[in-house]
């Protein structure tokens, strides 16, 4: 039934389970228009591990029927390098959402900050 809309959802599991690959898709189907179950919008993909593959989201468009250089130019690429830098691409995400018609928001692996 895929994702509900309007809530975050955590998805976990070991290595090389496939993570990326479902949030890769979902940056793809998120694009497709209402009748064939996307939401007609841009995607915002937030990457702490660098595990964002262009070339993964141009399979998934070609094998959908959609123009992948149109697909790559509606996701919103920012890669995190430590916490607080995570933190300044949520808090101003939200203006950039509204700009650029995104409709999804992917964080890949949140940077947790432990002051023991």
């Amino acid at each position: 039934g895929g994702l509900e809309s309007q809530t975050i959802t955590e998805i976990y599991g070991e290595y090389g389970s496939g993570k990326s690959q479902i949030c890769h898709q979902l940056c793809v189907n998120v694009q497709l228009p209402p009748e064939r179950g996307g939401l007609n919008g841009a995607a915002l993909y937030i990457d702490t591990e660098n595990t964002f593959r262009t070339e993964r989201i141009v399979q998934m468009s070609r094998h959908l029927g959609l123009d992948p250089q149109q697909v790559v130019k509606n996701i919103i690429y920012a890669e995190a390098y430590t916490s607080d830098h995570q933190m300044f691409l949520l808090d101003n995400a939200f203006e950039k959402c509204a700009e650029e018609k995104v409709k999804l928001v992917i964080c890949i692996s949140l940077i947790v900050y432990r002051n023991n």
